[in-house]
């Protein structure tokens, strides 16, 4: 996913936005010349300016709840633990791109990913791990990602 030959920007959604890993996203792809925020999806804080919130952000973007809107071409997630593996196979199913934050999909081990997190996940539900220094070639390639956060 290159954005050299791009005239507009990537719209972006981010799902989980008002937690501290969210809004830590936010503030750094508000600052990013090739993304454009769509939608901060945050039920728990639905309705109130993300400025609000974080008054460090500077925008007026309004917080919403994700009711399965796939309008944007990239995905972020910064869910609690467990949540990703439901939507993540949506959105891909979509055709979406998709960055996990969680640890949902990090480990490739049911039985260590079951050690770390205390529950269990699909067999084979991996992503893609996003560490550019050790993998950049695969993630170029990838739809979704398991980024540390």
């Amino acid at each position: 996913m290159g954005h050299q030959n791009r005239i507009s920007p990537y719209t972006v959604s981010i799902i989980g936005a008002s937690g501290y890993s969210g809004a830590e996203l936010t503030k750094l792809l508000l600052g990013h010349p090739y993304v454009e925020i769509a939608h901060l999806y945050a039920h728990g804080q639905a309705g109130k300016a993300a400025q609000e919130v974080y008054p460090h952000l500077e925008t007026d973007i309004i917080y919403e709840t994700y009711v399965g809107d796939t309008s944007s071409d990239i995905y972020f997630l910064a869910l609690p633990h467990g949540e990703a593996l439901k939507l993540v196979p949506e959105l891909l199913a979509a055709g979406k791109y998709v960055i996990d934050l969680s640890g949902d999909f990090r480990l490739k081990s049911v039985a260590v990913h079951e050690h770390y997190y205390g529950s269990k996940k699909p067999e084979g539900a991996t992503l893609q791990y996003g560490l550019p220094e050790l993998f950049k070639s695969d993630i170029s390639k990838a739809k979704a990602i398991s980024n540390p956060g």
